[in-house]
């Protein structure tokens, strides 16, 4: 029972990255949420050149186009002749079949690096001092018995599940 208790912690551990790389941070009051600005890795130079891009030609990489006033946003096609209409649909689809693996995002917690890449850039985004940061050294020494226990658990899982049906 200890070890499914140290899972459901850890499952629950693991899937809080996503609020902390989700621009959205919760507080209380009415409003419930904020929004801040991310972290970027491209550089002011990046930054600058792309916006000279746009003035150029101010089209999205989707094919729509700023015209301002009650119009807004106009559909004017793609300025990526290498991607057809089929390819476009193609993607769509696989994006809708597999929501979860489409951007890759959770390949990142598909090891103990990765989930404690995530641990340190939650402890990093705290003000607070937070035993988040040393969390992957505690993940690492019970990985094993993490395993074990899952093991034991995922038939068991599998099985309530089934037996609940669609």
């Amino acid at each position: 029972m200890k070890y499914r208790f140290s899972l459901i912690a850890l499952v629950s551990a693991v899937s809080l990255p996503a609020l902390a790389t989700s621009g959205i941070t919760a507080v209380p009051g009415e409003a419930g949420f904020t929004t801040h600005a991310m972290p970027s890795a491209k550089s002011r130079a990046d930054v600058i050149k792309e916006l000279e891009a746009w003035k150029r030609n101010p089209v999205t990489a989707d094919g729509w186009r700023e015209v301002g006033g009650e119009a807004g946003w106009v559909f004017v096609g793609t300025n990526n002749p290498s991607k057809t209409r089929a390819a476009v649909i193609a993607e769509t689809i696989e994006a809708r079949r597999n929501p979860v693996t489409a951007d890759g995002w959770l390949e990142g917690y598909a090891s103990v690096d990765g989930i404690a890449r995530v641990l340190g850039l939650m402890a990093a985004r705290l003000s607070r001092p937070t035993p988040l940061g040393d969390g992957a050294t505690l993940l690492r020494e019970g990985h094993a018995a993490f395993e074990r226990d899952f093991a034991a658990l995922w038939p068991e899982l599998s099985a309530f599940v089934a037996a609940r049906g669609p």
